[in-house]
């Protein structure tokens, strides 16, 4: 496998995540990024902590959220290769809050792979905007007995698993996370410092409040209002850690990244065999299509995808006020790690691909996805007139979408464009009608930097 002198790149991948940073307003940022077997660039961006402008450092711990499903994946694959269980093994083997899940008994798989069928129970998002200080949802969630019963009662939303419909199910990793401790009689934290985090040399990384607090390089957390960063609480709590729970930095991530990348081993040792490595990055489900048509789709705690025309192994995580992204080609042999202390408009996912991009040598405002949309979109919007201003249209980004307001002689209304085709200088949405009617819209940008836009009968002018 080849590797890439990181150095050549280090200059434009600082200038495009301090732009980045600056953009979404992010207080601080970590990035890891690994070619071969080495660390070839750490670094951080902004502070850690605002009030005492403390900067952020490679050692500055975050919370990485759902980039720990990869960690649980990990320590379940390892007690398979132990023969301690099996991927299809039955849940109800080991814990029985699924025991009357209708159909077939939910597997170790299917957990892994959000195939089960089960859709999200919402006790994640329910503890994060208890434990952030977001608001308070009224849901029973303090201990194992209140969880038990919340999944309990939610087994008859469960859809049939024959169909392996991706549902994003967050309390499956809590459940896997009671698997490992079912079969080793460890807690959860305490199995994953003995097998994964101390072999990977992790020193850092942690899941409890104690010891997150007791390092003073470490994350204040920040919510996003408006222009406002707001301090707020990073969430901690045993029935997160498996789906969401791992704390570590820059350092550490580096070592997790070297593990994926040198197939399983590290330093000598090998924590898992190439073979499980391979299970991990087989597609179980689908979970999503880009605009390009490209799937996104899920293996064993990763989701897979092809970029720049490579196989790309990430992940993404969001806490609420900590967000973070792990990604790396195992072909190419290169990853990226990024972590942030608040949950910015971007997710940390898009800077990734951004690094990634250009250490392929692309611009990322032309191979990522948001950042395209961003690049393409942006442009668009403004003022339009017809033919001697006879109607008017006024065009506003709404997220992945355009949203277009027309004024005519009679009346005023509005229309959102889904983006087909952003390549070239004719970008081609659709729409449908209040009617039915699929309705494709085109905007085309002229030699001399002027956009039409051709909606129905009308040819519009930008402003």
């Amino acid at each position: 496998m080849s590797t890439k002198n990181v150095t050549a790149y280090q200059d434009s991948i600082e200038t495009f995540l301090s732009e980045w940073v600056r953009k979404n307003k992010v207080p601080g940022l970590s990035v890891a990024v690994v070619s071969g077997d080495e660390a070839t660039y750490t670094d951080a961006f902004g502070a850690r902590n605002l009030s005492t402008n403390e900067s952020a450092t490679p050692q500055t711990l975050f919370g990485i959220g759902s980039c720990s499903k990869s960690v649980t994946a990990v320590a379940i694959l390892q007690l398979v290769e132990e023969d301690e269980l099996d991927l299809t093994s039955p849940i109800n083997s080991f814990v029985p809050h699924l025991e009357a899940a209708p159909g077939s008994s939910v597997t170790v798989e299917e957990l892994l792979s959000h195939s089960s069928g089960l859709p999200s129970d919402g006790s994640l998002t329910a503890l994060i905007a208890r434990l952030t200080g977001l608001r308070e949802m009224g849901v029973p969630l303090s201990d194992d007995r209140d969880f038990h019963r919340h999944v309990q009662g939610s087994v008859e939303e469960r859809r049939d698993p024959q169909a392996k419909e991706f549902f994003y199910c967050n309390t499956g990793f809590t459940l896997l996370g009671k698997v490992i401790e079912s079969v080793t009689g460890k807690s959860y934290s305490t199995y994953v410092r003995e097998n994964i985090f101390e072999p990977l040399e992790m020193d850092r990384s942690c899941f409890s409040r104690a010891a997150f607090e007791s390092y003073d390089d470490r994350m204040q957390a920040y919510f996003q209002n408006d222009d406002d960063l707001v301090e707020a609480r990073l969430p901690v709590d045993p029935l997160l850690y498996a789906p969401g729970g791992v704390i570590s930095c820059a350092d550490d991530l580096v070592n997790y990244l070297r593990f994926y990348l040198n197939g399983g081993s590290f330093e000598g040792k090998q924590l898992l065999s190439q073979e499980s490595m391979a299970q991990m990055f087989e597609p179980r489900s689908t979970r999503s299509t880009f605009i390009d048509g490209t799937e996104r789709q899920y293996g064993l705690g990763w989701e897979l995808q092809s970029f720049l025309g490579n196989r790309l192994v990430r992940h993404g995580g969001m806490m609420g006020t900590t967000t973070a992204a792990v990604a790396f080609f195992p072909d190419q042999n290169v990853g990226v790690s990024i972590a942030c202390n608040v949950s910015p408009p971007q997710h940390p996912s898009v800077a990734c691909h951004g690094v990634l991009s250009l250490l392929e040598g692309n611009d990322p405002k032309r191979s990522v996805p948001a950042l395209l949309l961003e690049e393409k979109l942006g442009s668009l919007e403004g003022e339009y007139k017809s033919y001697r201003g006879i109607v008017e249209a006024t065009v506003e980004r709404d997220g992945g979408t355009l949203e277009v307001t027309i004024q005519g002689f009679t009346s005023e209304f509005s229309i959102s464009l889904f983006p087909n085709d952003l390549s070239g200088d004719i970008y081609e949405f659709e729409t449908v009608t209040d009617t039915g009617q699929r309705l494709a819209v085109k905007f085309e940008e002229g030699s001399d930097g002027s956009i039409d836009l051709f909606l129905r009968r009308w040819r519009l002018h930008a402003q």
